[in-house]
């Protein structure tokens, strides 16, 4: 064996697996126990106390149609990889439904749960700060409006356009009832004479 593959199969043989089992039903003290002594075919590094959630309308990362479940959440450390499938065996062999029983790899888990608590802090927090207007705003609106209609008429006096005149009446200024308009005192040429064109 060479110093390379030596140091090579030090650091595969110094990696651990951690895992967060998440088990979800009700869960007694003995099976819990049972349950941890069977996690020791994987050579355990260090198992957690099994921490047991309130009931929770919908467990996260179970199916949708688990509802109003308590949740033990076990913080493994092995020696040797373990599968979902694996620990969801030593489940069922203690007399537990395997879809009751989701694994994760630990830095996942813990990231997801830190991001739900993140949310769940900022959904305490008042979104608006500041008082509520007496009148929702309505005055305000309608000063705007006024400012803005103001601004227009302005704007548009030089056409001597009246914005304000009821409907039915005249409103430019510069065109009376009555006068034609110059472009029907057009006098165009004649039209040039083609083939077509009768004599």
């Amino acid at each position: 064996m060479t110093l390379r593959s030596f140091r090579h199969f030090l650091t595969e043989s110094a990696r651990t697996y951690k895992y967060k089992i998440r088990i979800a039903g009700d869960c007694s003290d003995n099976w819990c126990k049972m349950f941890c002594i069977n996690l020791q075919k994987f050579d355990p590094i260090s198992i957690s106390e099994p921490k047991i959630t309130a009931i929770q309308p919908s467990p996260y990362g179970f199916d949708e149609r688990i509802k109003d479940q308590s949740v033990t959440m076990i913080d493994v450390e092995f020696r040797y990889p373990a599968t979902e499938d694996m620990i969801k065996q030593l489940a069922r062999l203690l007399g537990h439904d395997e879809n009751l029983v989701k694994v994760q790899d630990a830095t996942y888990a813990d990231s997801v749960d830190k991001e739900t608590a993140d949310i769940a802090n900022r959904a305490k927090k008042p979104l608006l700060t500041t008082e509520k207007m007496e009148d929702s705003g309505k005055q305000a609106n309608k000063e705007y409006a006024d400012q803005y209609l103001t601004k227009i008429r302005s704007e548009h006096k030089k056409d001597k356009i009246d914005y304000g005149a009821p409907k039915g009446e005249q409103r430019n200024e510069t065109s009376k009832p009555g006068t034609t308009s110059p472009l029907s005192t057009v006098n165009r040429p004649a039209r040039p004479k083609t083939a077509s064109s009768k004599d």
